[in-house]
């Protein structure tokens, strides 16, 4: 057996339990169990920061928590790990609007949109905001 194939062999019961937490923390937020899903979403992260499943589960409940500098600093690292993911200007976008910044949250749609014109979530909110600002003209 070569060192590849057995390395992945290695790997397997790792990426099954990560899949499992996957499973279990979106459950948990399904149920709308904010503590339990916030605990399994870190599990997850923790024990692969990089898996793009697990950064954005994190970083989402974190927002919706209210963890919002927690969530700022992940965010930080999630655009760096993927710069051309739409989900960090939509992390930003969604931590401006809770802290109020609907200036900032404006810019981070419209980023968000940049890279993906067709996010639904980005194209209601941003006109949702330049209606509330009474950019009637731009938010058709």
């Amino acid at each position: 057996m070569g060192k590849d194939r057995y390395g992945t062999l290695i790997a397997a019961p790792a990426r099954a339990k990560q899949r499992m937490l996957l499973g279990r923390a979106r459950a948990a937020q399904r149920r709308k169990d904010w503590p339990t899903a916030e605990r399994l979403w870190r599990e997850c992260w923790q024990k692969a920061p990089h898996d793009r499943s697990a950064s954005i589960g994190y970083i989402g409940i974190l927002i919706y928590t209210g963890s919002l500098d927690q969530a700022d600093a992940l965010v930080s690292q999630f655009a760096q790990h993927y710069p051309k993911d739409e989900n960090g200007p939509v992390f930003r976008a969604r931590i401006a609007e809770k802290r109020g910044d609907s200036a900032a949250a404006v810019e981070q749609w419209r980023a968000a949109l940049a890279i993906e014109p067709s996010h639904l979530q980005a194209l209601i909110r941003l006109g949702a905001l330049l209606l509330d600002s009474g950019e009637l003209d731009e938010a058709e």
